[in-house]
């Protein structure tokens, strides 16, 4: 607990930050469908594979199905990139990403279509970012 006055704004920022501690917690324990997925190589690749589609052979051949984040019905995306540490993004989210990434045929015998999509892709930098005199970002 902190003693004294607080600044001018706290009492705007504190409501601000409990209404997202409530959206979170209503996303993880209330009606949000989640769908999770684990990724052993994403600590060492920098990316997250999101399987999308599948195929009856191996490579890319035979009859091709949509699977994985195109047939899901949840309303949010978790992925494990690290042992026990998670993204959870709107599904929506993913999908625009999904859409926009570089796409492999991996898994068992290469049947998994898959679209590789950066970490740094999850993030949108700031508009408005201050550098110092140098031109590099400031924190």
């Amino acid at each position: 607990m902190t003693k004294g006055l607080a600044r001018e704004g706290f009492d705007k920022d504190l409501l601000f930050g409990q209404a997202r501690e409530d959206a979170f917690m209503r996303t993880l324990l209330g009606g949000a469908y989640i769908e999770h997925k684990a990724d052993e190589k994403a600590r060492e690749t920098g990316n997250l594979c999101i399987e999308f589609e599948t195929s009856s052979l191996p490579n890319g051949f035979g009859q091709k199905t949509p699977s994985g984040i195109s047939v899901t019905q949840a309303s949010r995306w978790a992925q494990e990139f690290d042992d026990g540490c998670w993204i959870l993004v709107p599904t929506v989210r993913m999908l625009g990403l999904v859409n926009s990434s570089w796409e492999v045929w991996g898994g068992d015998n290469n049947r998994f279509h898959c679209a590789l999509v950066k970490w740094t892709h999850l993030l949108r930098p700031p508009k408005d970012k201050p550098s110092n005199s140098n031109g590099q970002m400031t924190l």
